[in-house]
């Protein structure tokens, strides 16, 4: 079946926005001005910051999904209306509709969208001076983003919070005196080391994690950087010290009854030796 935006939606994803718009505008009057159109319109716009049209082309969309039933089309156009409202400073407005496609997000168990959602509400939280809350969003954001695997998600969670302490003037909080998330830091950090290639220091921000998660005796800390540890000395093809951490993470999954998760890492440790 034809599908008349899959070059614009291949724009959109690539940043070729200003393609898009063009692409977009092609489109025969018969197969234009459906809601696909009208969201591929409000992303290509509000990324080149035409944000009053892209909240018109978002609620434009929003409308045509709704009318049709289409609650995953309802869920993304919720979300890019909402961005055009933070854009143009409605931020009561965004955060309704942020907390909207959030809880449409939940109901798909759509993390990527949960992920993007929760950290948006941490900016409106953000600016809206509500500090306590815009951690407690970028915390819950940055989770869902490891949890699909989006480095980029992550530590762009991860930065929004230090940008909420470091303004907070809390550099001992954000350190010293929060060791389990300045534990998971190191972790996450390592995984983006290791995604962005640079291995040696994935390790070494591994090693510290892991001397961390054991310093404040968090079992759970102490398995999962185990586990980073592992899997980054397994990209440097240091098997034998790889195993010896993938032992070492089942031995600490095991001490928290995770089963499953000790006997995933028994097989790895297995398969090195």
């Amino acid at each position: 079946m034809h599908d008349p935006f899959r070059s614009a939606r291949q724009a959109v994803s690539n940043g070729r926005f200003r393609e898009a718009l063009r692409l977009l505008m092609s489109i025969s009057r018969e197969q234009s001005f459906t809601p696909e159109w009208h969201l591929l319109m409000a992303m290509a716009s509000w990324r080149l910051g035409n944000f009053a049209e892209s909240h018109e082309a978002a609620e434009s969309a929003l409308t045509g999904f709704r009318a049709r039933g289409d609650a995953d089309g309802e869920m993304r156009a919720r979300n890019v209306a909402a961005a055009g409202s933070f854009a143009m400073g409605k931020l009561a407005e965004a955060r309704r509709g942020f907390a909207w496609a959030l809880a449409l997000a939940q109901q798909f168990s759509d993390k990527l969208m949960m992920a993007r959602c929760a950290n948006n509400l941490g900016n409106v939280a953000y600016y809206r001076g509500d500090d306590r809350e815009a951690l407690r969003h970028y915390s819950h954001a940055a989770s869902l983003f490891e949890q699909v695997g989006s480095f980029h998600g992550t530590a762009e969670a991860w930065h929004n919070t230090g940008v909420v302490l470091r303004e907070r003037g809390e550099y001992e909080a954000a350190a010293e005196e929060d060791r389990p998330t300045e534990t998971d830091c190191l972790r996450v950090l390592s995984q983006i080391a290791v995604a962005e290639g640079e291995f040696d220091e994935g390790v070494r921000l591994a090693l510290a994690a892991v001397d961390s998660a054991e310093g404040i005796g968090n079992p759970w800390m102490v398995a999962r950087t185990r586990q980073q540890l592992a899997s980054t000395l397994f990209a440097l093809h240091r098997e034998a010290e790889a195993a010896e951490a993938y032992s070492a993470a089942a031995t600490a999954f095991d001490q928290l009854g995770s089963d499953r998760r000790a006997e995933t890492m028994r097989v790895l440790a297995a398969r090195l030796r």
